[in-house]
């Protein structure tokens, strides 16, 4: 993907890196945390993020383009292992960050691939990236996941315009239907963080889950349309390229293949989400003059 990037990037301008600093210590919070301590902080991340972007307190319309508009490259391919609904990671190109949030191609839901992006970006902004992950125990996996979960739920669903909303009917599944309509986040995030708000007690998030599983919602809400990742930054640039004649399809090839990655076309299309045959493209020559003979029926 670096090295992919590094050819067009040769060629385009991509947005810069605009993402606040945070003060937030993961190592300083253990994995026996307190909770209202932890979400507390989390809160103020997410309303920074919203602060720094200009998105206010409604729903984000378009989350992937929030992301490629401050400068962090969004795509999707086939990671071959179920478990993995997406990742992230850092490099630096020129001395510059440059992060790079990948989604897997598993068929999830537009809401699921929002909350997916968002968890992604929570690791961008809160966590590390100096050290080898393999190194990092079990339960310190599982705070930073925890802590990923909480800031993207706290940036999809902001606290005091979504308690405004959801007060109305919290404990009402056709409720969460209409909520998702407006804040496209799963209905069972909204749960979470209904009950993360303090807006329904225990008792009450429990009953709604068993409602949730009894009736088939837990793992899909009904009407769920499936993702379609589409004009992300990097297809456009090398549609962009193509249609303007600055490179061929083969050229991008072939200079992929200079910075030592030796890829067939259909490899890099998968990479980088393009539709196929993109970088296979002919121009058509124009035969003047001739048609086709039509053998007329009898």
């Amino acid at each position: 993907m670096v090295q992919i990037y590094l050819v067009i990037s040769n060629y385009i301008d991509f947005p810069k890196l605009n993402i606040p600093n945070v003060d937030f210590k993961s190592e300083d919070i253990s994995y026996e945390y307190e909770y209202a301590e932890e979400l507390a902080q989390l809160e103020v991340v997410a309303a920074k993020v919203r602060g720094h972007w200009g998105l206010g307190t409604a729903p984000i319309k378009d989350l992937r383009y929030t992301l490629e508009s401050n400068g962090i490259m969004v795509t999707r391919f086939n990671t071959n292992v179920e478990k993995i609904d997406a990742f992230s990671q850092k490099f630096i190109i020129n001395k510059e960050d440059i992060f790079f949030i990948v989604l897997s191609n598993n068929g999830q839901s537009i809401a699921g691939a929002r909350f997916d992006m968002s968890h992604e970006l929570a690791h961008i902004l809160l966590h590390p990236w100096d050290e080898d992950i393999e190194l990092i125990n079990k339960d310190e996996f599982k705070k930073r996941e925890r802590q990923a979960d909480m800031l993207a739920s706290a940036l999809l669903l902001p606290r005091e315009s979504f308690i405004q909303d959801v007060s109305h009917y919290p404990t009402t599944l056709e409720y969460y239907k209409q909520l998702k309509e407006k804040w496209n986040v799963s209905i069972h995030a909204m749960i979470c963080r209904t009950h993360q708000l303090e807006v329904i007690t225990t008792n009450q998030f429990q009953y709604l889950m068993r409602k949730l599983s009894k009736i088939g919602w837990r793992n899909g809400d009904p009407g769920d349309i499936t993702f379609q990742l589409k004009d992300t930054l990097l297809q456009n640039a090398v549609d962009m390229l193509i249609s303007d004649r600055a490179l061929t399809g083969a050229e991008i090839v072939a200079k992929i293949k200079e910075k030592g990655m030796a890829m067939y076309p259909n490899e890099i299309e998968g990479l980088l989400n393009l539709k196929c045959e993109t970088l296979n493209s002919v121009e058509k020559k124009k035969l003047n003059n001739i048609q086709l003979k039509l053998k007329h029926q009898k």
